[in-house]
């Protein structure tokens, strides 16, 4: 092992153990585990497919399926699971996010920007 590869190792145990991480993959997790909550995603998921293969074909949603997928949403959104996940998403995110300014302010490049794959648009 690198001696970079034995850092980034140390960098993402250290992640791993910090509170905004271990409250988001604790709220991940108990959303995940929550079997109406992931038929309720499961569902939106497919009224959204439904909605969006009418529009390509220039139609939309009818009636009874567009009631549905807002009330799904609604549901998802007013659960306490998913809110709880999202406020933690929050945190990790601003977690990450206060990684990638230290190693990109050290570097003088956006590490995480230069990090990700190539965009799959046609301009890069």
């Amino acid at each position: 092992m690198s001696r970079i590869t034995a850092a980034a190792s140390t960098l993402t145990d250290l992640i791993q153990q910090e509170p905004r991480w271990i409250a988001w993959r604790d709220a991940q997790q108990a959303l995940e585990n929550d079997s109406r909550l992931t038929a309720l995603f499961d569902e939106y998921r497919d009224l959204s497919t439904k909605a969006q293969t009418a529009y390509q074909n220039g139609g939309k949603l009818d009636g009874p399926d567009y009631v549905r997928l807002t009330d799904v949403q609604a549901a998802i959104q007013n659960d306490r699971k998913y809110v709880q996940r999202e406020q933690a998403a929050g945190g990790m995110m601003e977690l990450l996010r206060e990684v990638n300014a230290l190693m990109s302010g050290r570097l003088g490049i956006n590490f995480a920007s230069t990090a990700a794959p190539p965009s799959s648009c046609c301009c890069g």
